[in-house]
């Protein structure tokens, strides 16, 4: 209630104004006591039904103060207070069309009454009326232009109603005319968040958490940092976060997938179980969990999750994929493909999909002379937690050992030899030990950001770049491309092999890998693995076309697949001209 400021008693009975006077103290049963004793000596004294009336309103006894108010209004039908009052109780009871009905009394009585056009404001936006609240705002701000809260309270409506833009207008303008409000400067830091303007949002949220922190301030700064991908800043927020509110699912699910992007599965994991005890069929929390076990080869569980999820949403399509996924690390491709199918007829353009389809289904005359970017981003950005273990353990791989013992025993390179040698498809860094001792600047080039974050941590790397190695700006005087493994991921080589073969110092040289192919075909071909294999002619003929000579050859294997080992023919060429 706003009453003491309303109240405009122009006589009042001087036993009544003594009581009026407690009650503006706190002594609000014993007022009450005194006002239902005084009504029965003066039933027509409206100020006394109106004391009563709002003393039963802040005792909540919001039945009897609608008695006291209307007792009041039938002695005084247009007292515009006691209307107010009564849309008031109303609201409270949460019966708003009678509320507004006597705001609107009011507003017919006193058209510029600032108090209802606000509480009309707010009624509206209790019912989430937001665009209606707005209107009554501003009406009331025509009135009262520098009220900085009506200026608050349209700014919610306008982000209510995904205004952003005019919301932080104008919560701007109400920080103006109260610079010390840490609830205007949350709005604002929220506001920035909507638009990615990260750094705006930082420097709000950092303001209100100097007058005092709280959840939402340190819950917007880790959103805030996680858009500008700190994902260190991110989890500190994020933590802080968690210790005030451990509960809060949002919370903890960002927290969960920061751990996950850092490949702290282990913590990841936690919070997501703990996501799961607030809402134990989420659908999103189901699905993480299984992705995680995943990622840590962990098949059963991650099976596990994926169906609980299958089993709310029979058409989640990246689940599908997922499971797809796992039956090929399995050895499973006739289940892959089972999956895969099904992902398909819900999602015909998704061309990840139709590769897989067209490696495991054997198809002869396949469309795709490369990979598609995205299945190879995601392929190795899911791939790196385990990569190296997986790689070096199961594959049996040695690609980059094998290459670089071939520049050792062709080239017999010096320390520092050459100024410029680039990794492609650097991955982890496995070949960054190796090429090092050889160069004074060595650049790595990859798809995967979760690849590069790991290579950028051997510390071995002058310059890392992100990118497909067909759709590659690429570096310019280079002394040695070095392609480990890389090939097997681009069918037609002809552009790539051209562009290179620029971008080389005269005398520079390529050293690569293929899986080998059938030199009857002449060129390449997608295996049921998911890999191109080249033929030898294939890849002599494009690099001879390019002005390059082969130096050195040799016919090994470099990994296994499925437990057997995979054919391989390893290459030095030479640019001559």
């Amino acid at each position: 209630m706003y009453w003491h400021k309303q109240l405009r008693f122009l006589t009042m009975h001087k036993s009544l104004l003594k009581w009026f006077e407690k009650h503006q103290t706190g002594l609000i049963d014993e007022a009450k006591e005194y006002y239902q004793s005084h009504v029965l000596s003066y039933p027509d004294d409206v100020n006394a039904w109106q004391l009563l009336g709002i003393a039963n309103s802040q005792l909540e006894a919001y039945d009897e103060a609608l008695v006291a108010f209307k007792k009041g209004l039938s002695i005084d039908p247009n007292n515009v207070t006691i209307h107010s009052n009564i849309g008031h109780v109303y609201v409270k009871l949460k019966e708003y069309d009678l509320g507004e009905k006597h705001f609107n009394i009011v507003l017919n009585i006193q058209p510029g009454h600032l108090g209802v056009l606000k509480n009309l404001g707010l009624m509206h936006y209790k019912q989430n009326q937001f665009s209606t609240a707005e209107a009554y705002f501003h009406k009331a701000l025509a009135l009262d232009e520098h009220n900085d809260t009506l200026l608050y309270n349209l700014g919610l409506c306008q982000f209510n109603q995904n205004n952003i833009k005019s919301a932080t207008r104008t919560f701007i303008n109400a920080l103006n005319i109260d610079d010390n409000n840490q609830s205007i400067m949350i709005k604002i830091g929220e506001c920035y968040l909507q638009q990615s303007l990260y750094d705006h949002a930082i420097k709000y949220f950092l303001k209100a958490k100097n007058i005092e922190a709280s959840f939402r301030i340190y819950h917007g700064l880790g959103c805030a940092y996680l858009g500008e991908d700190n994902s260190d800043q991110a989890l500190k927020y994020f933590n802080q976060a968690y210790e005030l509110e451990p509960f809060n699912f949002e919370n903890c699910h960002n927290l969960a997938s920061v751990y996950l992007h850092q490949q702290k599965l282990g913590e990841a994991l936690q919070c997501w179980f703990q996501c799961l005890q607030m809402k134990p069929k989420c659908e999103q929390t189901l699905y993480n969990i299984g992705v995680c076990y995943q990622y840590q080869n962990k098949f059963e569980d991650a099976y596990s999750y994926f169906h609980k999820v299958l089993n709310q949403n029979e058409n989640h399509s990246d689940t599908l994929h997922n499971l797809g996924t796992l039956a090929l690390k399995q050895n499973k491709p006739n289940e892959a493909i089972t999956f895969y199918r099904r992902v398909a007829r819900l999602k015909p353009d998704n061309s990840q999909i139709q590769f897989l389809l067209n490696a495991l289904e054997g198809e002869k005359n396949s469309s795709f002379k490369q990979c598609p970017k995205d299945y190879v981003a995601q392929l190795f950005d899911d791939y790196a937690p385990t990569y190296n273990e997986h790689l070096t353990k199961v594959l049996k791989y040695n690609g980059h050992e094998r290459l670089s013992d071939l520049i050792e025993n062709t080239i017999q390179p010096r320390k520092k030899m050459w100024t410029h040698i680039v990794d492609v498809g650097c991955g982890t860094g496995l070949a960054g030990p190796y090429l090092k001792p050889w160069t004074k600047q060595l650049s790595g080039i990859d798809c995967s950001q979760n690849m590069l974050m790991l290579a950028n941590k051997t510390e071995l790397y002058d310059h890392l770049i992100e990118g497909f190695i067909p759709d590659l700006p690429w570096p310019k005087a280079v002394d040695v491309f070095f392609l480990a493994d890389c090939f097997p991921y681009i069918g037609d080589l002809s552009t790539t092999i051209r562009k290179m073969v620029l971008a080389l110092n005269e005398n520079g040289l390529i050293v690569c890998s293929i899986e080998s192919g059938d030199d009857q075909t002449g060129t390449y071909e997608l295996s049921k693995s998911g890999r191109f294999k080249h033929s030898k002619n294939y890849l002599v003929t494009l690099m001879t076309t390019n002005g390059c000579k082969q130096i050195n050859y040799e016919k090994t294997n470099i990994r296994y697949e499925q437990h057997n080992p995979v054919n391989n023919e390893l290459f030095i060429f030479k640019k001559i001209s």
